[in-house]
């Protein structure tokens, strides 16, 4: 959120200077990890803070601070790595979603049943949500608007081999 201040209060160069941009990942590495801190605007940063805040204790108080910072982390840079590469086509991304899809990913291995209203009314299992949510991100990147589809369907893949590998 600090971050997302500073995007707003400072001019356009400090979101150029640490978002993802494809062809500069291997002179400027740490944009790897910095994209994640950035968001394009207040309803991005929303949702990716609504789900970080109504997953992230869950899942912490499951596996402890350091794995969860662990797949967090690694999820978002490793979302952000295949999303630089030339076949997906992306030349700049940010946000945190490859990481909240990781922290998302694990928590459907170690906590499959865990109840959730999807859009804030249907009830189901997480387990569901997740093959919802991986349909629209397949769908996304087949009809792309701009949404980090790739981002998000590897971070998911990431956190699924991470809690197969907790469980």
């Amino acid at each position: 959120i600090i971050v997302f201040i500073l995007q707003t209060m400072l001019d356009k160069s400090f979101t150029a200077n640490f978002m993802l941009i494809s062809k500069d990942v291997l002179i400027r590495p740490w944009i790897l990890l910095t994209h994640m801190f950035l968001h394009a605007n207040g309803n991005h940063l929303f949702w990716n803070m609504f789900a970080l805040f109504m997953f992230g204790p869950i899942l912490e108080q499951r596996i402890g601070a350091k794995r969860f910072l662990l797949i967090y982390l690694a999820s978002g840079i490793i979302a952000g790595i295949a999303t630089s590469l030339p076949i997906f086509g992306y030349t700049a991304a940010l946000g945190a979603s490859g990481a909240i899809m990781g922290m998302l990913g694990a928590l459907i291995i170690l906590m499959p049943n865990l109840r959730l209203l999807f859009f804030f009314i249907i009830p189901m299992p997480l387990w569901v949500a997740g093959i919802i949510w991986t349909g629209l991100d397949l769908y996304g990147y087949f009809n792309p608007s701009g949404v980090g589809n790739v981002a998000h369907l590897v971070g998911l893949g990431v956190g699924l081999l991470y809690g197969y590998y907790l469980r």
